[in-house]
């Protein structure tokens, strides 16, 4: 009974942490990445073959910006605004990767801006 009760938890737990990340828009291997861990190690514990140390698990909770206690209980799903998604993506990069992103957004975003005006302004034809 420890047995099949260890293996449902061990199920739940990763199904809970495959349903975080994915409500993130992750892949198994970003998430590997952000925890210093391959892809297939993600995979094992998402299927519930292995179990991370109450540790990884911290690291786990803080990468997925939830309470540890919602990788056992499953959490609410209620995803990050997508600033916030952004602003978690670009908090992973080194400092020059930061910046190289942040003024190719800002590059971006005057674009898309000044595009959408121009969109607007009448077509004359003569």
């Amino acid at each position: 009974m420890v047995h099949k009760l260890n293996l449902e938890l061990r199920k739940q737990l990763g199904a809970n942490i495959a349903n975080r990340r994915k409500s993130l828009g992750w892949t198994q291997q970003f998430l590997g990445i952000q925890l210093n861990v391959d892809a297939e190690t993600i995979s094992r514990v998402e299927r519930g073959i292995n179990t991370p140390s109450l540790g990884t698990l911290a690291e786990y909770a803080k990468i997925l910006s939830i309470p540890i206690s919602e990788l056992f209980c499953g959490f609410s799903v209620k995803p990050l605004r997508r600033d916030e998604v952004v602003a978690k993506l670009i908090g992973t990069l080194e400092e020059e990767d930061k910046k190289f992103v942040l003024d190719w957004l800002q590059n971006l975003s005057h674009y898309i801006v000044t595009t959408k005006k121009n969109l607007r302004k009448p077509i004359v034809v003569r």
